[in-house]
C-alpha cells in the first residue's frame, strides 16, 4: 500500500483524470439502470398483476388494432362475461391539451384528469392510502360529484395535507368533493394509432367517476381494464366475448367498417411500459458504450503511466520482483481507482436523481420508483470492478 500511495503521489493529475473519466461513465450507467429497473424490471404495483389486461374492440377492416369501447360495449361485456372478476372503464378527459382546469385555492391550473368507473379499486385491488374509493352509484347520472387525488399530486399540490378529505376543488367550473388519495403507481395507458399504435399514458392527477349510458353504442371512447378470474386465460375470455362483438357490429351498431368485429386483450404491464422498452434499453446500451470508451481512454492513460515507470520496473526486476507481482500491482491500482470512481459516480447519481426526475416526462409510468438503492449500489460496484480490470489488463 505504501508503494501504491507513493505512485499515486508521483502522478496525481493522471489519477484524477482517471477517476473523473470513470466517475462520469459509471454515474450515467447507474442513473440509466435505475430507470430501467423501476420502469421495465419492476412488476406493476397491483396484487396478481398478471391477471390484469386491457380490453379493446378490434375491427379487421380498418387499421386500428386498439379500438376503444363504447358505453354499450362496456356495460354489455361486463354483464355478460363469466371470465372477468371485474371490469373498469376509464376515459381521458379531453380539454385543452388533454387537460382540465382546476381551481383549488386562488390560482387556477391545468391538470391531467381521468374518469373511471366506480369499480377501479376492485379491479386493481388497491385501496386509497387516505379516505375511500368510489362507491357504487357514484358513477351514475345525478350522483354527487367526488374526486380522488393521485399520490404525487396530493404531495405536490396539497403538500401531503391529511386534512384534505371533504374539501372542494372546482374542476371545469364544477365543484367536486375530495374523498380519497390513491397510492403511488396508478397509471392509465392509452394507445394512439397516429403514433404507430404505441402506448403512451397519463399519470392522472385527479380521478373522477365516469358516467356511462347503456343506450349509447357510440362513440368509442372508453378504455377498459379487466381482471380475469383465477385460471381463466385471455384466449378463453376473448372466445366468450367474440359473439357479443359480432352481435354488436351486426345488430346494434351496423357499420361496414365493423364487419367481423372481434375483441383483443393486451397485457396491462406491456401496455404500460412496452413503448418504453426500446428507448430505455437503447439508453442503457449507450451508457455501456460510453463506459467502454471511458475504459479505453483510461487504458491509454494507464499505458502511458506504465511507460513512464519502465526504469522503476527495470530496477524492481533486477532486485528479483516477478512479472506476476508487477502485473498484480498494475491491476490493483486500476481496480482501486475505478472503485473510487464508482463510489463518486454513485454519489453523483444520488445527487442528480431529483433534478433528472424533474426533467422527465410525467407520462413515463412508475417513474416515482426511480431510486438509487441496493441494486444500483451493487451495479455500480460491479461496473467499477469490471472497468478496473478492463482498463488495467489492456496496458498490462
Amino acid at each position: 500500500m505504501r508503494i501504491f500511495a507513493r505512485q499515486l503521489r508521483h502522478s496525481p493529475q493522471t489519477s484524477l483524470v482517471i477517476v473523473l473519466t470513470l466517475t462520469a461513465a459509471i454515474g450515467f450507467n447507474v442513473l440509466s439502470f435505475s430507470f430501467v429497473d423501476a420502469v421495465l424490471l419492476e412488476r406493476l404495483p397491483y396484487p396478481q398483476a398478471d391477471r390484469l389486461y386491457l380490453l379493446w374492440n378490434s375491427p379487421p377492416k380498418i387499421p386500428i388494432p386498439f379500438l376503444p369501447l363504447s358505453d354499450y360495449n362496456v356495460i354489455n361485456y361486463a354483464q355478460a362475461s363469466e371470465s372477468f372478476e371485474s371490469l373498469t372503464a376509464f376515459r381521458i378527459r379531453f380539454r385543452e391539451n388533454n387537460r382540465a382546469m382546476i381551481l383549488a385555492g386562488e390560482t387556477p391550473e391545468w391538470v391531467d384528469v381521468v374518469m373511471t368507473g366506480a369499480s377501479l379499486s376492485r379491479t386493481l385491488q388497491v385501496e386509497p392510502i387516505l379516505g375511500r374509493a368510489f362507491r357504487e352509484g357514484e358513477d351514475r347520472a345525478g350522483a354527487p360529484r367526488v374526486a380522488l387525488l393521485s399520490h404525487a399530486f396530493w404531495r405536490l399540490r396539497f403538500e401531503g395535507d391529511r386534512d384534505i378529505l371533504g374539501q372542494k376543488i372546482v374542476l371545469n367550473k364544477e365543484p367536486h368533493e375530495i374523498v380519497g388519495v390513491l397510492p403511488p403507481g396508478v397509471y392509465f395507458p392509452v394507445p394512439f394509432q397516429d403514433l404507430g399504435g404505441n402506448f403512451i399514458g397519463t399519470q392522472a392527477q385527479i380521478i373522477v367517476p365516469l358516467q356511462l349510458e347503456a343506450e349509447r353504442p357510440a362513440p368509442f371512447s372508453n378504455r377498459s381494464i379487466v381482471r380475469l378470474k383465477a385460471g381463466v386465460s385471455p384466449d378463453q375470455a376473448r372466445s366468450e366475448l367474440e359473439p357479443l362483438a359480432r352481435h354488436f357490429a351486426q345488430e346494434i351498431f351496423p357499420d361496414p367498417d365493423l364487419d367481423g368485429l372481434t375483441v383483443l386483450l393486451s397485457s396491462l404491464a406491456e401496455g404500460a411500459v412496452g413503448h418504453l422498452r426500446r428507448p430505455l434499453l437503447g439508453l442503457q446500451a449507450a451508457a455501456f458504450l460510453i463506459l467502454f470508451i471511458a475504459c479505453v481512454n483510461v487504458a491509454n492513460l494507464m499505458l502511458s503511466r506504465t511507460v513512464e515507470r519502465e526504469r522503476d520496473w527495470a530496477v524492481r526486476t533486477a532486485l528479483g520482483a516477478s512479472r506476476k507481482r508487477m502485473l498484480l500491482f498494475v491491476v490493483a491500482e486500476g481496480v482501486v481507482l475505478s472503485l473510487l470512481a464508482a463510489a463518486v459516480g454513485l454519489t453523483a447519481a444520488i445527487i442528480l436523481r431529483n433534478p433528472v426526475l424533474e426533467l422527465t416526462s410525467p407520462y413515463i409510468p412508475h417513474v416515482e420508483g426511480v431510486v438509487v438503492g441496493g441494486k444500483e449500489i451493487a451495479f455500480a460496484l460491479l461496473l467499477g470492478l469490471a472497468a478496473g480490470l478492463l482498463s488495467s489488463l489492456i496496458p498490462a
